[in-house]
């Protein structure tokens, strides 16, 4: 969203960087075995909400079985569906279509040498 909005390549790869950053701090912040309810919920991607589920079923259910769609896996799911149309609704009234746009930063002077 910060890409589309600054037009700039550097805020695009500095995003990633950080929602990497991110998620594998938070991943090794909520490690803890009393966390695995918190950590269900805050994962973006829904590993840990899988995991919470799948922990200790043999190989055999893991091929067989069908991950239910509800508890944690539905509420971390609709977590972070809210959230991406935030930033989508953030994003379509804040992008402009026009050519020339004000920068977010400092604009440019050229000098005339005349």
């Amino acid at each position: 969203a910060s890409g589309a909005l600054s037009r700039k390549s550097i805020v695009i790869y500095t995003q990633g960087i950080l929602l990497l950053v991110l998620y594998i701090g938070t991943q090794s912040l909520l490690r803890d075995i009393e966390q695995k309810e918190i950590a269900a919920l805050l994962d973006p991607f829904g590993v840990r909400a899988f995991s919470f589920y799948t922990e200790y079923w043999t190989p055999g259910e893991r091929n067989s079985l069908q991950i239910p769609f509800e508890g944690y896996i539905l509420y971390n799911r609709l977590i972070w569906i809210g959230v991406g149309l935030v930033v989508l609704v953030i994003t379509h009234f804040g992008f402009s279509f026009n050519v020339v746009r004000n920068s977010l930063f400092r604009p440019r002077t050229v000098k005339d040498d005349r």
